[in-house]
């Protein structure tokens, strides 16, 4: 999506789908994608929820801009479409996470929603090794700016879910 200059805005659970002939997880519903121009510096896109499954550095910039503290831009990553989608994987194989991020979602005031979903995805870094390890390397690829990279993402990810 990000070659193709597309930003999904509603990766969720319910988009995401299992393609059992190959094994491959397909995104779904790309009824609020949007395409943008990364040369035009101008081009803003609104946050629509569900944005609990997003990386923490997503969650602490919305929390900033829930409280009147950030400023409201915020640098699309490649990579920001594969950790809300490992995420949701993460929460719904497990029944403790998908518990806690249910407990979360129900939370009626939305800065205590950002805050402790920032909280959760945080401490998950810190106590899973391999989901921290994962992603690190989300973080080199942004960074890089090679796609080449994912074949890595790919190993790290079955080791996680192996586990």
């Amino acid at each position: 999506l990000y070659d193709c200059h597309i930003i999904h805005c509603d990766v969720r659970p319910k988009n995401l789908m299992l393609d059992r002939d190959t094994n491959h997880i397909k995104l779904i519903d790309f009824g609020f994608a949007i395409a943008y121009d990364e040369d035009d510096d101008r081009s803003t896109v609104d946050i629509m929820d569900p944005v609990m499954y997003a990386n923490d550095k997503f969650l602490d910039f919305h929390l900033e801009l829930l409280t009147g503290k950030g400023f409201p831009y915020y640098h699309y990553e490649q990579t920001f479409d594969l950790t809300c989608t490992l995420n949701i994987i993460m929460s719904n194989s497990n029944a403790d996470m998908k518990r806690n991020i249910q407990s979360i979602n129900i939370l009626p005031d939305v800065q205590k929603r950002q805050l402790e979903s920032l909280k959760f995805w945080q401490n998950l870094k810190q106590t899973n090794k391999h989901y921290s390890k994962l992603l690190n390397l989300m973080k080199q690829l942004d960074e890089s700016n090679q796609s080449s990279s994912f074949a890595v993402l790919k190993d790290e990810i079955e080791k996680l879910f192996n586990n």
